[in-house]
């Protein structure tokens, strides 16, 4: 499985994570430059990550929707990381499988 690597601003590496636990506990300590990283344009590196190299796809989707607020990245990161620390809707009402 490839690793995500969490970029700081100016593009130099500040973590680097391998499962969606990792990248919600980075995530909620990062410096908001991280998340301005990699959600500038049109691009969602988290979701595409989780998607891709996890093969979570609803977790992908989820994020996917979260849009960057420029003005205030704290509160795109505090959904972001909500998203990543949700349970699974199977494991909520107690059904494993």
């Amino acid at each position: 499985m490839d690793k995500f690597v969490v970029k700081l601003s100016d593009d130099s590496v500040y973590r680097e994570v391998g499962s969606v636990e990792e990248l919600a506990n980075v995530l909620g300590t990062c410096p908001a430059g991280c998340v301005k990283f990699h959600m500038r344009g049109n691009l969602n590196d988290f979701a595409e990550w989780v998607g891709k190299a996890l093969k979570k796809d609803a977790i992908a989707l989820k994020l996917k929707q979260v849009k960057l607020n420029e003005a205030n990245p704290e509160e795109t990161r505090k959904k972001l990381v909500e998203i990543l620390k949700q349970k699974p809707a199977a494991a909520a009402r107690g059904r494993w499988g």
